[in-house]
């Protein structure tokens, strides 16, 4: 069918674009800049690595959504205790008893059989990425400590 042409509609739409381009997402102030140098959350992850180094370690991303499991999150500074747990057959991670993700994992991680088997794995916070962190978001990286006899520690660089 043939459409016309209607000059108030684009118009309108015009206006409304622009005045929405104007309009920022709300951001919220977060625990680690980009730009801090050095951050003073990272002597404690240092602390963390160092307290581990003769474990094998996993890092993994994890992204928090919704505004009640962002706050509960950033109330945590990297280097902070996080709780890994079997939740429907996937691991997941865990702030102050909370559920907040299920990550995808690699094919090669062994959290989910150390997890099934009840080994002793220890999480925390690694960091958060600043540029997507809101009030309704936020993208942060978990690293994951256990031992397992025959596996080398894993060396990791905190930088």
């Amino acid at each position: 069918m043939f459409r016309s042409y209607s000059p108030g509609a684009t118009l309108f739409s015009l206006v409304v674009a622009g005045f929405m381009s104007l309009i920022k997402p709300s951001r919220k102030i977060v625990k680690q800049t980009p730009d801090s140098s050095p951050s003073p959350y990272l002597d404690r992850v240092r602390k963390v690595v160092v307290s581990h180094a003769d474990c094998t370690a996993e890092i993994f991303n994890i992204f928090v959504s919704g505004a009640r499991k962002v706050r509960i999150f950033s109330e945590l500074t990297p280097g902070d205790r996080v709780e890994l747990r079997l939740r429907n057959g996937d691991v997941s991670v865990y702030a102050d008893g909370e559920y907040m993700d299920s990550p995808l994992l690699s094919d090669s991680s062994r959290l989910h059989s150390l997890l099934e088997s009840n080994a002793d794995v220890e999480a925390f916070l690694g960091g958060r990425d600043a540029t997507y962190c809101t009030d309704e978001a936020e993208f942060c990286s978990i690293v994951a400590f256990y031992k397992i006899k025959g596996v080398p520690p894993t060396d990791i660089s905190v930088e």
